[in-house]
């Protein structure tokens, strides 16, 4: 199998150019008449720089401004129509939802590429809430919000903010809240990934192709609503990508890496010059919001400094409905993020990921979703689509980029006047965009079906199948939903309504079913290899793959088994500062949560005055509070981990073996003595040091330790033997006559076969 060059050493490309690109050598057949037969790739040879491979800074630097930009489109999508309906206007609200919906994504891809799959993939705001949303707002369309005191808004923070939008938008951030600990769970208990493990070759072919094809409605469709714009921009990036960049080599960068940066320029300042020369005076409305770049009215109404913070809209509402709604969404959510890492996977030149990293991701997407409630996004988080395209159309499938392109999501949600005119781009533009980038990620599904056997009735009977009906069945339910404002599914349970419309309305999660349900049905054992088992299986697991670790390694083993030899040094340099501050300069905690304080206090000073200098309302923190809901599960953790600590004390105690008995006092004996030389912090530091030492020893001479670990356990074993024959059995027969002989060692047989039926 071949493998993007880049992976031989990923470090090296830093400071020199991409390496010359060598593909697979074509084989022919024996027998075989006509072209060359290419062999299955693994990964894809024409990367330029693969997942932890660098280009240079200026060259990331706005290969990550191009992902900004790509996930606005969306992001102001979702929220012109999501805010009128809420009750919002295009003054105030639009600008606000926006700026908290690019900051969220930009705090949730920076963790989703640190701590999550790792992939370079943007985390952005998903359609797939849409449904539950609108069950929300239906809920409180017919309120008479003016007259209502118990709204507890204060209408001074939020001008020209209407009351229904800001209890509209508090009721979404309390089911974005509560229906986050589906994802949390149904992630970090692993439960995700074990059922990934039904999912083969066969099965993500069809969803990855339908994460691309499933969204063809925000592509030719939105362009044609203006199509002087977007049908120039679609030829315009098409000619410059993979015709222009042939005319000389410096082109072939230029045009390859940057064009849609050039294309979207050129033709947002062709709609400008429309604009201001009147093209538009006289056009339907609808013309003059998709063409017109004054129509978004962002620029105008957009704060000039603003953070978002959490509970900024009020404190959330909990309703039961909408928990339940939102949990539907929560799973969709989840199958298409699956579908889009598959694909980023392969065009960032990585392996396939194993379920535990599936896992992981999914658990911390559950994790951004409670964020987003926090912080009020209007909507939930999912992987990005059109930005896993970019990195196909770029060549560059660099980790560094789209972490880059986080401090431009964050920055231009902060200082809303820059982020608002890139955000006036107009939409046919990106729908062009969003045209050749779905249409890549729905081919990358396709070269999936390499890994099979192409010719199997079987596999293209569940292709076939998996493919149609993950287009015609969410098809059918959109479209009865926009002609009669509600899904095919309507029952007396609003919420059972919620989730499963919202399922049935999701491309990739009806391929997902349709797809799984028949892979594993229809003659599954027999077919093993058609199915492509077993190329799959190692990438499944763990250690199945030694790219595996390579790939999707986490952050905090890369510090602590020093994989990443900067971060690691300036971990242990933080630590040893901290240490030394402390420790030799005698500062102690109250002074430096002193300064801390005055920090934060000085800072909020500096934010209140500066809105009160440029005319803008200040943040207010009056409405600030923590939810009974929230305290009540915080304390139930802490119960919990208090009783788990007692239990494991009256095991140790009175279930555990001697011998593990008698490490675990000798542990604390220890440490009863090591505290009386040293003081906490001296602890602390001497732990930080000692895990950035010890795991890297363990790792380096794993074998060797197990073979001393085992010795000496059962040298233990026979000095406890050895123990209980010649002095407990001889104290037992002197005391009680011979009777109850067998010591320690039976107490331990015994204690084994207690654990063993339990087992049972």
């Amino acid at each position: 199998m071949g493998e993007t060059h880049n992976h031989n050493h990923n470090h090296s490309h830093q400071h020199h150019g991409p390496p010359p690109v060598v593909a697979a050598p074509p084989t022919s057949l024996p027998g075989h008449v006509g072209g060359p037969v290419y062999p299955p790739a693994e990964q894809l040879h024409q990367l330029h720089f693969c997942i932890h491979s660098n280009p240079r800074w200026p060259e990331a630097v706005l290969l990550a401004f191009q992902h900004y930009i790509v996930m606005l489109g969306t992001t102001v999508l979702i929220a012109s129509i999501i805010v009128p309906l809420m009750g919002g206007n295009h003054v105030n609200d639009k600008a606000r939802v926006i700026q908290t919906l690019v900051f969220m994504g930009g705090i949730n891809t920076l963790l989703q590429t640190c701590m999550g799959a790792r992939l370079p993939t943007v985390m952005g705001p998903s359609f797939a809430f849409f449904i539950p949303v609108m069950s929300i707002v239906k809920d409180f369309s017919d309120g008479t919000f003016e007259s209502e005191h118990d709204i507890q808004v204060d209408i001074d923070a939020f001008p020209g903010c209407l009351q229904r939008f800001v209890h509209t938008i508090r009721a979404i951030q309390g089911a974005l809240i509560v229906s986050s600990f589906f994802n949390i769970i149904f992630g970090y208990s692993r439960a995700w990934g074990h059922c990934t493990r039904f999912i083969s070759p066969v099965v993500v072919v069809p969803v990855v192709c339908v994460v691309g094809l499933g969204l063809f409605q925000r592509g030719f469709p939105r362009v044609a609503q203006c199509v002087e714009l977007g049908l120039p921009m679609l030829i315009l990036l098409v000619v410059c990508q993979q015709y222009l960049r042939r005319l000389h080599k410096l082109a072939r960068t230029l045009f390859e890496r940057y064009g849609l940066l050039f294309c979207t320029t050129i033709i947002w300042a062709f709609a400008a010059i429309l604009t201001v020369a009147g093209a538009y005076n006289s056009a339907r409305e609808q013309t003059k919001i998709s063409c017109r770049t004054d129509r978004s009215y962002l620029i105008s109404s957009a704060p000039w400094i603003k953070i978002p913070y959490p509970f900024q809209w009020g404190p959330p509402i909990f309703r039961a409905s909408h928990v339940f709604g939102m949990m539907g969404a929560a799973f969709v959510s989840s199958a298409e993020s699956t579908g889009t890492y598959f694909a980023a996977a392969r065009l960032s030149g990585a392996t396939p990921p194993p379920t535990h990293v599936l896992s992981r991701s999914i658990g911390l997407q559950g994790i951004s979703m409670l964020l987003d409630g926090l912080f009020g996004a209007a909507v939930g988080t999912t992987a990005s689509v059109e930005n896993v395209g970019l990195l196909g159309l770029t060549h560059v499938g660099s980790r560094r980029v789209v972490q880059i392109s986080t401090a431009f999501m964050i920055f231009f949600s902060i200082f809303g006047k820059f982020g608002a005119f890139f955000a006036s781009i107009p939409l046919p533009i990106f729908a062009a965009i969003y045209c050749v980038l779905f249409g890549i990620v729905a081919a990358i599904g396709i070269s999936f079906i390499q890994f099979t056997n192409n010719n199997s009735m079987r596999n293209i009977y569940i292709l076939g199948l998996s493919l149609f009906l993950g287009i015609s069945i969410p098809q059918y339910f959109t479209q009865f939903y926009d002609a009669n404002g509600h899904g095919p599914i309507k029952t007396s349970g609003g919420w059972f309504n919620d989730i499963f419309n919202a399922i049935f309305s999701s491309p990739p999660t009806v391929a997902l079913l349709v797809g799984a349900l028949l892979d594993n049905t229809l003659d599954a054992k027999h077919t093993g290899n058609d199915r492509g088992i077993p190329w799959w299986l190692p990438f499944q697991r763990r250690k199945g793959d030694m790219r595996n670790d390579e790939f999707y390694y986490n952050t905090m083993s890369d510090i602590i088994l020093w994989r990443k030899k900067k971060q690691s040094f300036s971990a242990l340099l933080v630590a040893t500062a901290t240490w030394v501050v402390l420790e030799l300069y005698q500062f102690n905690f109250l002074t430096i949560t002193s300064w801390a304080a005055m920090a934060v206090v000085s800072l909020f000073f500096i934010w209140g005055n500066l809105c009160r200098l440029f005319g803008k309302e200040r943040p207010s923190f009056s409405d600030l509070e923590i939810p009974d809901e929230a305290a009540q599960r915080a304390a139930i953790s802490v119960k919990r981990w208090l009783e788990s600590g007692v239990r494991w004390l009256f095991r140790v105690g009175a279930e555990s073996e001697l011998y593990e008995f008698a490490g675990v006092m000798g542990a604390l004996w220890v440490l009863s003595i090591v505290s009386g030389w040293f003081d906490f912090v001296t602890i602390l530091y001497t732990s930080v040091v000692g895990g950035m030492t010890v795991p890297l020893v363990y790792v380096k001479y794993e074998e060797r330790i197990k073979r001393w670990r085992d010795g000496i356990r059962m040298g233990g074993k026979r000095v406890v033997e050895r123990f209980d024959e010649r002095v407990v059995r001889k104290v037992k027969d002197k005391v009680g006559g011979g009777g109850g002989g067998g010591g320690v060692t039976t107490t331990v047989v015994e204690n084994k076969e207690d654990k063993e039926m339990k087992k049972e």
